[in-house]
């Protein structure tokens, strides 16, 4: 019974292949370092990501209407652009026979920096709640 613990002991020490236990311990560790710094950095990286998240544009919807009456195929739109604290824009088109004209509307924390149209509310509303 001593004599094969003493075998299995041996072997232990040896390790697989040949290789010492001591060695393959060493490498081990090693390799626990360097995953540990690559966490770390992973870490860093997404705490930066998650700071920035909020700012990035996150929410939008687009309407498209017949502005008048006489003209069809929904050509002018209202586009509503946020981020994730409610920031941001609406861009309106509307078409005419003649002519195409593009305003520009800030929206901030939600609510418009000009009164909006019926067309542009949707929007805001549908950008809202994506």
């Amino acid at each position: 019974m001593l004599s094969r613990v003493n075998r299995r002991v041996s072997q232990l020490a040896r390790g697989m292949d040949g290789v010492n236990l001591e060695g393959t311990l060493t490498d081990y560790m090693n390799r626990v370092e360097q995953t540990e710094k690559r966490m770390d950095s992973h870490e860093h990286a997404l705490a930066a990501l998650q700071a920035i998240t909020p700012f990035c544009i996150q929410k939008f919807q687009m309407i498209r209407y017949n502005a008048f009456d006489n003209i069809g195929g929904e050509q002018s739109f209202a586009i509503a652009i946020l981020d994730g604290q409610g920031d941001g824009l609406i861009l309106t088109g509307i078409h005419s026979r003649t002519e195409m004209r593009v305003y520009a509307k800030t929206i901030r924390n939600g609510h418009a920096s000009h009164q909006l149209s019926e067309e542009e509310e949707r929007a805001l509303r549908g950008a809202a709640t994506t």
